[in-house]
């Protein structure tokens, strides 16, 4: 199926904004990122063409108004920092007040979707084969450990549904865990009535992933979690939750052997590849850590056999190489880009349930850095 739909009416910019951060939401974005619906035409009107782009650039801007586009999502925001005036002085400028001119709206979701569960980042780790095929996948930076606002508490109910009267013991355990996971316990709130046991409290962003897994998962020989209740501002994060993916493969596989996955996967036909001090092509590698875009920040210290992101600094290279650790590079936006085609079917078919609307992934954007 083609990424592009035939569209005969349009679907509201407001439904169109929650069908898009009800994917992914804006409260996953990393503290410094700007994401969300950054421009916003003052006439109200439905959307009858998207475009995905990963940059907005001129050529892309070009191609949106000779195709009438509505609406773009641009995965990296191309507002990022505060302005004082909008004027024609520079290129970022004149995107901007062209968008403005012509009532297109623009939005982006950047590392919202690093993080969602199934987003850019598990489809980045899918070039090595389905979850099936690895020994286990973790997240390289869990949402629960990122910055979050003093302001920023969530309010939960648990309650604990008991099989027998032997029960003392684990409901004072359950507390325990609950308060080592970083939730208040409010005093006074405990309610024991024999057949169950509730406990109120309140806890920050930073915990929730874990406060999920934990209630979502235990259980305990008298009793079990029979519901819990988390709310405020935000939805609960899935597990799983994060940007960055560390691949435990079950087989081995030649470093060749990754790099021509990858390539296959993003549709490139050059990549860079720095082997570890000793290895080379045919080395085997068990464990492959990822991160689109940029990934020098995120995969410091990390232990693999192989790093995948679009780039890293020469020294960052360096330190790997010689802690044991190949670094494939393949550009910065071709790491991200590919994820577009796919996500033009989920915003298909999440759309579809309002009106036809026609979702298009540029034909002119393209990394700036070319191999020559």
């Amino acid at each position: 199926m083609s990424p592009s739909q035939k569209a005969a009416a349009g679907v509201p910019l407001q439904k169109v904004v929650k069908e898009l951060t009800d994917y992914a939401p804006l409260a996953l974005a990393e503290s410094w990122d700007n994401v969300g619906l950054l421009i916003e035409p003052y006439t109200a009107r439905d959307v009858t063409s998207i475009m995905l782009t990963n940059d907005l650039t001129k050529p892309v801007m070009d191609e949106c108004l000779e195709k009438n586009i509505d609406m773009i999502i641009s995965y990296h925001p191309p507002i990022f920092v505060g302005k004082k005036r909008i004027t024609n002085s520079n290129w970022k400028d004149q995107l901007i007040s062209c968008c403005l001119e012509n009532r297109i709206a623009v939005y982006s979701p950047h590392t919202t979707w690093d993080s969602v569960p199934g987003g850019l980042s598990d489809w980045l780790a899918s070039a090595f084969g389905d979850r099936s095929e690895f020994e286990s996948v973790n997240v390289l930076e869990p949402y629960s450990s990122f910055a979050s606002p003093a302001n920023h508490e969530f309010s939960l109910v648990v309650r604990v549904q008991f099989q027998s009267e032997n029960y003392s013991t684990d409901y004072i355990k359950i507390r325990d865990d609950l308060t080592a996971l970083g939730i208040a316990i409010t005093p006074g709130t405990e309610k024991d009535q024999q057949e169950w046991y509730e406990y109120r409290g309140t806890c920050s962003k930073r915990v929730l992933s874990n406060v999920r897994s934990y209630l979502s998962s235990h259980s305990f020989p008298s009793g079990h979690v029979r519901y819990y209740e988390i709310y405020n501002r935000i939805p609960l994060p899935e597990p799983g939750t994060g940007g960055g993916r560390l691949l435990k493969l079950k087989k081995p596989m030649p470093i060749e052997t990754a790099i021509d996955k990858m390539k296959s996967h993003l549709g490139v036909r050059h990549a860079r590849i720095a082997y570890a001090v000793g290895a080379n092509s045919n080395s085997l590698i068990s464990s492959i850590a990822l991160v689109p875009g940029s990934g020098a920040k995120p995969l410091s210290g990390v232990r693999a056999d192989l790093y995948v992101t679009g780039e890293m600094l020469h020294h960052d290279v360096l330190a790997a190489t010689h802690n044991n650790t190949s670094v494939l590079m393949t550009t910065h936006s071709d790491s991200e880009r590919g994820f577009l085609t796919h996500f033009a079917q989920l915003l298909l078919t999440r759309l579809n349930q309002h009106g036809p609307v026609n979702v298009t992934v540029s034909a002119m954007d393209r990394d700036p850095i070319e191999v020559v």
